[in-house]
């Protein structure tokens, strides 16, 4: 486990493992050890076909019964639902840009104290205008989001306790602060390619996810450079 961090992968059904002299990343620390590579570097030396990665086949009969029907049974297994309560530019990205929801709650998760400032001012997401949606967690990304408490913003309404929509709102008070701090730790200027003019939006049900709402909307207008150049850093 210390030298497997970005060395083991899944490819086309199979076990990849990246030799130590593969990848190796960023120079040796003091200690004489090899950082782990990034994970970029790594997934071009697994597509590399000179580079042999593919693990040895007696490991792989073993375990092949654990790799049947991987990835699909994974995605459906360790997919989770939950609803939320976030502003409509929140619900936009993550109509257009799902995956964006992890680097989101993962800064979330190990904010620092400058994150919390930016969320303090919700300069990026300010909070109104909200709409309920369905959003896409895998369990770890779940987990991280929901085991710890969190208040919110002055600025930030919420309804009581003892409200139906409390913990949607609640849930969705943490994923809009997470793009917050992810935003601003960027330190980019504001995406105007998010912006959205009012919109009659129908609640998320069990049927009814985000796009529910932009049925009606207009095409968006095109990316700016500086949005782009965010997702791109991520």
């Amino acid at each position: 486990p210390i030298t497997a961090k970005n060395r083991v992968f899944l490819s086309r059904g199979d076990v990849h493992l990246l030799p130590r002299d593969v990848a190796v990343g960023a120079a040796a620390n003091g200690a004489g050890k090899l950082p782990p590579p990034e994970v970029a570097e790594a997934v071009k030396a697994v597509a590399d076909a000179n580079i042999p990665t593919r693990a040895p086949a007696a490991l792989l009969e073993q375990l092949q019964p654990r790799l049947r029907d991987m990835p699909n049974r994974m995605l459906v297994s360790g997919l989770h639902q939950a609803r939320c309560r976030v502003p409509r530019s929140v619900a936009y990205i993550l109509q257009h840009e799902p995956q964006l929801v992890a680097p989101a709650v993962n800064t979330f998760y190990n904010r620092l104290p400058a994150d919390l400032k930016a969320a303090a001012r919700m300069t990026n997401f300010p909070p109104h205008d909200f709409t309920t949606v369905l959003v896409n967690f895998n369990r770890c990304l779940y987990a991280q989001l929901t085991q710890q408490h969190f208040e919110p913003p002055r600025q930030f309404p919420m309804p009581l306790p003892s409200h139906p929509d409390y913990k949607a709102a609640y849930r969705g008070m943490k994923v809009t602060c997470a793009f917050e701090m992810m935003y601003a730790n960027k330190r980019l200027p504001p995406p105007q390619s998010i912006s959205l003019e009012p919109c009659v939006c129908p609640q998320a049900t069990a049927n009814n996810s985000v796009s529910g709402f932009l049925d009606s909307h207009q095409e968006p207008a095109p990316e700016d450079t500086a949005w782009a150049a965010f997702k791109a850093s991520l």
